[in-house]
């Protein structure tokens, strides 16, 4: 994972090297990018579709509980479309994490997205 600066904003950009380790252990996963500073992920489109069984390793659940305590965030870069993009924002929508999660069409507006202002009564 890269570690992205912006101003205040510190983001890890997920890779595909990181694909093992957040299957493995989604909860110390997230814990190491937390523990660097970050308070989102910025998802590259290319890797969803490689992303897409994490959701049965826990990390949906690991993340939905992040989102819920802080104002932990996630952008996704050019998201491909299709069924794939249908099935991440219907999943996004169900665990209820919506305001925590972006759809951006480059690098700049997801550290945008990331470093607005987090939602109302969440705290870092």
């Amino acid at each position: 994972m890269e570690i992205i600066t912006r101003g205040k904003l510190r983001a890890a950009l997920f890779e595909e090297e990181d694909l093992g380790q957040a299957k493995a252990a989604p909860e110390k996963f997230i814990q190491s990018a937390i523990d660097q500073g970050c308070t989102g992920f910025i998802i590259p489109g290319r890797l969803i579709k490689k992303a897409l069984p994490l959701m049965k390793s826990g990390l949906l659940d690991a993340l939905r509980k992040r989102f819920a305590h802080a104002s932990f965030r996630a952008a996704v870069v050019n998201m491909p479309g299709g069924l794939i993009a249908s099935a991440v924002k219907v999943l996004v929508k169900a665990y209820g994490v919506d305001d925590s999660v972006f759809f951006a069409d480059n690098m700049g507006e997801a550290l945008d997205a990331l470093a607005s202002v987090p939602p109302a009564g969440r705290t870092t």
